[in-house]
């Protein structure tokens, strides 16, 4: 059921959230805390149960048709899931529902809005809404379509088909000399000194690395492009800081390795 009054979402700013503005659009009205799309037009609507339509963000504030619209995106927000979405979907794409709720089996009412996080026997879910979630996973237009299959072995996947594909936790390195593989979530620790790692040699197009350093030390972890590559267009790209993490994503199209989060 779609919303009738304003609410109140608990949210966390897990990553560097976005706010979007755009006019909202002829016989719609918008109320704080709605999950809203825009039309083709670029105009705000809260027609969940249209799939042409793109996911837009969480309402910040009420609005009528014709007034702008501020919406909130690449954000955690705890929200309603419909009926049938079960543990086994956690980490895969969800789709709007309504402007209230979401839906992990339900590809066909709305468009994609998210990642599920985490599932509450009540009805509610963590759900990781963005563009920066969701391409650590779209396996679809766009991407090579790669999954980590059981026995550790990278093979095809089928194009269109989302997969929740799992990150390769790796031993900590205190010292230069690793080069990454692809889907590696990588502890560091620079107590000792600062030092580099190298990217992976042969990425595919959408392959992600994660980088972390599980410790206090502010060393520095400069990060080296592979031959050919370039990371944020420089050959090397330096991270500091005491617990830090980070993670890139690589485009084939220019050999460009992209931060897609850090804190």
């Amino acid at each position: 059921m779609a919303l009738s009054g304003e609410r109140h979402l608990d949210t966390q700013h897990r990553n560097r959230h976005s706010l979007n503005t755009a006019v909202v659009n002829a016989a719609n009205t918008v109320f704080k805390g709605s999950l809203v799309c825009v039309n083709a037009s670029g105009k705000v609507v809260t027609e969940g149960n249209n799939t042409t339509c793109r996911f837009f963000g969480i309402a910040e504030h009420n609005a009528a048709a014709g007034a702008n619209l501020d919406a909130v995106n690449d954000i955690w927000a705890l929200v309603p899931i419909k009926t049938g979405t079960t543990a086994g979907y956690i980490g895969r794409k969800v789709y709007l529902y309504d402007d209230e709720k979401i839906s992990a089996t339900i590809a066909t009412r709305g468009p994609v809005c998210g990642v599920l996080k985490k599932l509450f026997t009540a009805g509610l879910g963590w759900i990781a809404f963005g563009d920066s979630e969701l391409s650590a996973i779209d396996s679809g237009t766009g991407f090579t379509g790669i999954v980590k299959a059981t026995a550790g072995v990278l093979s095809a996947a089928t194009a269109g088909t989302d997969y929740a594909i799992p990150f390769t936790l790796k031993s900590v390195i205190t010292g230069a000399g690793t080069t990454m593989s692809s889907w590696d979530s990588q502890p560091v620790d620079p107590t000792s000194g600062a030092f580099a790692v190298t990217m992976p040699a042969s990425p595919a197009n959408g392959d992600t690395v994660r980088i972390r350093n599980i410790g206090a030390s502010v060393n520095a972890v400069t990060v080296t492009a592979s031959g050919g590559q370039t990371i944020e267009g420089a050959a090397t790209y330096v991270v500091a800081g005491a617990y830090f993490s980070v993670e890139f994503c690589y485009y084939s199209v220019g050999a460009i390795w992209t931060c897609i989060r850090q804190g």
